[in-house]
């Protein structure tokens, strides 16, 4: 189960989103709870600043800071630098992400 909330700060470029949630593995037995905080700042219409920090019970959080370009409504890319908390060469990389997005499947 996961509860997300996102809120538009005022009248400012500014976006929070929050988000908290926990899962059962029954195969394992291990519960498992996790939560999210991230800002956005829309520079312009095409350019968007990201920040996240995300966790679980069972590691050290992670930390993302990149941007997003929206080549047109339905298509963006971000590119991200993520690495985790207090954590080894291995714990950090960057993320390329591609987003295409269409109308409804089914009316």
């Amino acid at each position: 189960m996961i509860v997300p909330f996102s809120q538009k700060i005022c009248h400012t470029p500014f976006l929070v989103h929050a988000n908290v949630g926990w899962t059962h593995d029954r195969g394992l037995q291990r519960k498992t709870t996790f939560w999210g905080a991230a800002l956005e700042a829309t520079v312009n219409e095409q350019l968007t600043l990201l920040g996240e920090a995300f966790n679980d019970n069972a590691n050290k959080s992670f930390v993302r800071l990149g941007g997003r370009w929206s080549a047109n409504p339905n298509l963006s890319l971000d590119l991200s630098f993520v690495a985790r908390s207090r954590g080894q060469y291995e714990d950090r990389y960057v993320s390329l992400r591609l987003s295409w997005q269409t109308g409804p499947f089914m009316r």
